[in-house]
C-alpha cells in the first residue's frame, strides 16, 4: 500500500526541513521499498528578447534574410541531417531530444510595435487596451497554465526570475512584463539572486523569524542537517549515495552564495561582484536545486523582456553590448550566438544535474523562445510573422528527433506550439489561448511535435 506524504514524513521523522526534503525523500523511499513513484514532469520556459535568424537556421538552409529584412522562404520538410547551429552547441550531443522550429506567427501587437511584446508573448493573446507591451495580460502564460497541473502537488507553483538592464541599473527586486496567471493577473519575476533565494528559504524554514538573511538561513541549515541525519540512518546502498549527492549540492550552493555575500561585506553588491552573469548563474543554480528536490516543477526565465531599447539584452561579462538597431549585422549575429550559448551552458548544467537524480521515467521539457517581434517590414528584432523557438523534451513518450522544421509564414502559430508542448507533457491544452483575443491562427496541434502523444482533458 502506497504511503502518502504525511505518512512518509512521520515515518522518516523529518522536522523543519521536511518541506525542502519531503518531495525528494518521498520518491527515494518509494524506490527503496519497491513502490512505483509517479514520474516527475518538469518545465523550463526560457524567454529571450531577441533571436538572429542565422543563429537558429542550419547553414544548409537559407535564413531568408535579404537586404536587412526578413522574408520566409517556402516551408522546409523536417530535416535531421544538418549542421547544428552554434547558438545551441552546448546541447549538440542531446539534439535528438530537441527540435528547432521556424516560421510560426504570433501577431500579438498587431504588427505595429518595434519593441517587446510583453505579456502577449507567452499568453499568445493581445494585451488589454492598446497593443503596448506593458498592457495588462488577457490570459495565462504557457508556463503558468502548465504549472496548474505539473506543480499541483509541489510546495511552490513556479519559480520566476530573470535579468535586464533596467532592473539591474535601478536595483529593482522584481519586474513584471511576461508571466501571467490569467486575465489581469501579471506576475513579477525576481531580478536579484537574494530575492529568489529568500523565496526558497522562506518555504523551507517559514517560522525562522523575520531576518531572512540570518535567521532563516541558519534555521534552514540546522533543520536540514538534522533531517539529513535522520534520512541517512534509514537509507542504505544506492539511496544513501543519492542522498549524499543531493546534500553536497545544497552545501555547495549555500557556500557559493555565502561567498557572494561576504564579498559585499553587508553593503549592496558592487557591479564587479553582482553582474548579469553572476545573477543568472546563481538563480539558475537555485532553480536547478528547486527542480531537483521537488520544491517546484516549473521555472520561468525572462531575459531583457521589458519594452525599452535599453532593455534589449543584458550586457553579460565577456559579451559586448549588442547594437539593437544593427540587426543582421555580422557583429550582431556573433554577439547573439555568444549570448545564447551562455544561456544553453547554464541549461545544460541544469540538465546534467537533474539527470543524476532522475528516475528513468522522469521528464524534462524546455521551451526556448524570443519574446520580441515586429512587422514584416522591420529591419531589426525578430518578427511577429516569424516566431522561432527551440523545444527540448527528455521523455520516453516523445520523439522530437533532432529535427529542423520550417513552416510557411503565417500558416501555423506559436499558440499551437504552446498547446503542443502541453500535450506532450500530459497537460490538457484545450484551455490555453482561447477566446476572441488569441493571436492566431489556432488550427490545432502541430503533428510534427505531438506525434501520437495524448493528454487527458476533462
Amino acid at each position: 500500500m502506497a504511503m502518502n506524504r504525511r505518512q512518509m514524513i512521520r515515518m522518516l521523522g523529518l522536522g523543519a526541513g521536511a518541506s525542502f526534503l519531503a518531495p525528494w525523500a518521498e520518491r527515494t523511499l518509494s524506490h527503496a521499498i519497491g513502490q512505483a513513484a509517479a514520474p516527475r514532469k518538469r518545465l523550463i520556459v526560457f524567454a529571450v528578447s531577441g533571436f538572429d535568424p542565422g543563429g537558429y537556421t542550419p547553414i544548409e538552409v537559407s535564413s531568408g534574410r535579404t537586404q536587412g529584412k526578413d522574408s520566409l522562404p517556402s516551408s522546409v520538410s523536417p530535416m535531421t541531417n544538418f549542421t547544428w547551429p552554434s547558438n545551441f552547441s552546448p546541447i549538440e550531443d542531446l539534439r535528438q531530444n530537441a527540435m528547432i522550429i521556424d516560421g510560426l506567427t504570433n501577431p500579438i501587437t498587431g504588427g505595429s510595435t518595434l519593441h517587446g511584446c510583453g505579456f502577449g508573448a507567452l499568453t499568445c493573446q493581445h494585451p488589454q487596451g492598446d497593443a503596448a507591451s506593458l498592457a495588462p495580460p488577457r490570459g495565462s502564460s504557457i508556463d503558468q497554465y502548465m504549472a496548474q497541473t505539473l506543480s499541483a502537488n509541489a510546495p511552490k507553483s513556479s519559480l520566476l526570475f530573470g535579468v535586464s538592464h533596467r532592473a539591474f541599473a535601478k536595483g529593482w527586486d522584481r519586474e513584471a512584463s511576461l508571466f501571467s496567471a490569467g486575465t489581469g493577473q501579471s506576475l513579477g519575476h525576481a531580478t536579484k539572486a537574494s530575492v529568489l533565494r529568500n523565496e526558497i528559504v522562506g518555504l523551507a524554514a517559514p517560522d525562522a523569524g523575520p531576518d531572512l538573511e540570518t535567521g532563516r538561513r541558519q534555521a534552514l541549515r540546522d533543520a536540514l542537517n538534522a533531517d539529513f541525519g535522520r534520512l541517512r540512518a534509514r537509507l542504505a546502498g544506492p539511496e544513501r549515495e543519492r542522498l549524499d549527492v543531493y546534500e553536497s549540492a545544497i552545501v555547495e550552493f549555500d557556500r557559493r552564495f555565502e561567498l557572494r555575500d561576504s564579498v559585499s561585506c553587508g553593503s549592496p553588491p558592487s557591479a564587479q561582484n553582482d553582474t548579469p552573469n553572476s545573477r543568472m548563474e546563481s538563480m539558475m543554480d537555485m532553480a536547478t536545486l528547486s527542480l531537483e528536490c521537488g520544491l517546484t516543477n516549473v521555472v520561468g526565465v525572462a531575459v531583457g523582456t521589458v519594452d525599452n531599447h535599453d532593455e534589449h539584452l543584458p550586457r553579460y561579462n565577456g559579451i559586448g553590448e549588442i547594437p539593437v538597431h544593427d540587426y543582421g549585422g555580422t557583429r550582431y549575429g556573433q554577439l547573439m550566438d555568444e549570448l545564447h550559448q551562455f544561456h544553453w551552458t547554464l541549461l545544460r548544467r541544469t540538465l546534467d544535474t537533474l539527470d543524476q537524480s532522475d528516475a528513468p521515467d522522469d521528464e524534462t521539457y524546455i521551451l526556448y523562445v524570443s519574446t520580441r517581434g515586429t512587422s514584416v517590414n522591420s529591419s531589426h528584432h525578430a518578427q511577429l510573422e516569424r516566431w522561432p523557438a527551440l523545444l527540448y523534451a527528455k521523455s520516453s513518450n516523445v520523439d522530437l528527433g533532432g529535427r529542423y522544421l520550417r513552416y510557411p509564414g503565417r500558416e501555423r502559430s506559436f499558440a499551437e506550439l504552446c498547446k503542443s508542448l502541453a500535450q506532450i507533457a500530459g497537460v490538457c491544452p484545450s484551455g490555453f489561448a482561447t477566446g476572441a483575443n488569441v493571436a492566431g491562427p489556432v488550427n490545432g496541434l502541430l503533428p510534427e511535435v505531438v506525434g501520437s502523444a495524448t493528454a487527458a482533458c476533462g
